[in-house]
């Protein structure tokens, strides 16, 4: 499983398996899939093995609309074709009756309609009965084979098998990898070291609709903490939609957050929905938020204030219910001081900052974040064998201040890998010496360069950064016997004052 597929199969579980009652399970599916395709009516249905010929169904076509029960007759053809089926493997219907097509039979009698298209799909059921799903479009949609392949992720989730013991499966559904489970049994690595006080504040805040702007350097693992706060919120089983504004041209900004009617430019061939509406009652996360131009960032203040949006081309507002997430590795404040950035939208964003620090702050996590990379990549590129790593190149990453953070790590041992992987024996370890790595922390050569590339150009820069560390670690708290005055050795009000002056700004629990 690749890992569009997967991000598919997770968006999928989230609507689907936490529903244990058939009606809200079956409207749970059509909601997924409306998502990515025309989806009119959608049928759920049981037969025996034996010599029962009613096909039981329970039809959803609105997601307020009570469900429909009924029963299909059907004759040994369609019977057959129930059992011929492949499993997860839908069968597509594109035109009308087809005498020579049983598939298509079987589609036109379970159909609510006389003229629609649609698919089939064969599902695993308790012992002695097969399942059947049924979508259905109006005339003009066809589905097609990228359709499919969508629909057919509902099959890994709609399995009515009773689940072995330990699956931990809902209902028999095919459960998540370990590695990959929503945030309630996400292991981030260095939850209880280095990003412990960061894992603190989202926890502090998860439950809420509160905005979070989350600071860090590129690559220090922003998204990851997005992740988290949406999947330990209220919201966790809805859309979470990730923008990275700094990727999206300046011409089309707009339409990208907040859609687009018909005819509204050149190019606009149809109606199509923004981020905003994309994420309705789910989370957005915007990416690298401070590369917005001033124009959409008037937009973008607007629709958080009012939860209204305007289609590009239309006049009609679009309410939507979203929570806002924002991450960016730039000084914020700073482009507020020069114009770059307006300064009713920054604390708009800024009601709950967090600050993750840079990993040659937490070096205590690099052991962990190298072994789970080397795992991760060993099994991907089919290696025999998981290496080992020295303590020699254990001590040797450690010492290092990368500059790109995890990323950059992650980067270093799959280079590592593919360049020595193929010939590690089982005797042989990860000693990381063979690759040029940034040299010791103690070179003052280095020590420029990497203050010039992240603008710290002084001293004042210097210690702002520290003071933020020491705030992050104490969850914002000045005063008090761990509070961080008394770990930086200064009086509370000279602290207060020395913040004041570097910009930093007070964010008390």
């Amino acid at each position: 499983m690749n890992q569009k597929e997967f991000d598919l199969l997770l968006d999928a579980a989230k609507m689907i398996c936490g529903h244990l009652e058939k009606t809200a399970l079956v409207s749970g599916c059509r909601r997924f899939l409306r998502q990515y395709m025309p989806v009119d009516a959608i049928s759920l249905g049981f037969i025996s093995l034996g010599n029962e010929t009613i096909l039981q169904m329970n039809d959803i076509i609105a997601p307020d609309q009570a469900p429909l029960t009924r029963g299909v007759c059907l004759g040994k053809k369609s019977i057959k074709t129930v059992f011929s089926l492949d499993d997860a493997s839908p069968a597509i219907i594109r035109s009308g009756p087809d005498g020579n097509d049983p598939v298509n039979e079987l589609f036109l009698r379970a159909a609510l309609q006389p003229k629609c298209s649609g698919m089939v799909m064969k599902i695993k059921a308790d012992k002695g009965k097969t399942g059947i799903v049924f979508i259905f479009s109006q005339a003009g949609y066809h589905y097609t084979f990228q359709d499919a392949e969508i629909f057919s992720l509902c099959s890994r989730l709609l399995d009515f098998t009773n689940p072995g013991p330990g699956t931990g499966s809902v209902f028999g559904c095919t459960p998540v990898p370990e590695e990959k489970k929503i945030f309630s049994d996400l292991d981030i690595i260095g939850k209880d070291t280095g990003l412990k006080p960061v894992m603190a504040r989202v926890r502090q805040v998860a439950g809420f609709n509160s905005p979070v702007l989350l600071l860090g350097e590129t690559g220090s693992g922003k998204e990851v903490i997005a992740n988290a706060i949406h999947y330990g919120s209220p919201r966790a089983g809805f859309p979470f939609v990730k923008v990275n504004c700094g990727a999206i041209p300046e011409d089309l900004v707009d339409s990208e957050l907040f859609g687009h009617e018909k005819g509204s430019f050149t190019g606009a061939i149809c109606r199509r929905k923004g981020k905003f509406e994309q994420a309705d009652t789910g989370t957005l996360f915007l990416d690298e938020v401070g590369e917005l131009p001033l124009p959409v960032q008037v937009r973008l203040l607007r629709a958080i204030q009012t939860g209204e949006i305007c289609r590009v081309g239309s006049e009609h507002p679009v309410n939507v219910d979203i929570r806002i997430i924002c991450a960016t590795h730039r000084d914020l404040r700073q482009m507020v001081a020069q114009g770059a950035f307006r300064d009713d939208l920054w604390f708009r964003l800024a009601v709950f900052p967090i600050h993750i620090p840079p990993l040659r702050h937490r070096p205590q996590d690099i052991e962990s974040l190298v072994r789970y990379f080397v795992r991760k990549m060993a099994v991907e590129m089919n290696l025999d064998h998981i290496p080992e790593i020295s303590p020699k190149g254990l001590a040797r990453l450690q010492g290092q201040l990368w500059p790109g953070n995890v990323r950059e790590l992650k980067n270093l041992v799959e280079r590592t890998l593919i360049r020595r992987g193929r010939d590690l024996g089982r005797k042989t370890m990860l000693d990381f010496d063979a690759l040029p790595l940034t040299a010791a922390p103690f070179s003052q050569d280095l020590t420029a360069q990497i203050c010039k590339n992240h603008g710290l150009k002084s001293l004042d820069h210097v210690m702002a950064g520290h003071i933020r560390s020491v705030l992050c670690h104490t969850q914002g708290r000045i005063e008090g016997p761990k509070g961080a005055a008394a770990i930086l050795a200064l009086h509370p009000s000279t602290l207060r004052s020395r913040m004041k002056k570097l910009g930093i700004p007070s964010f008390q629990n």
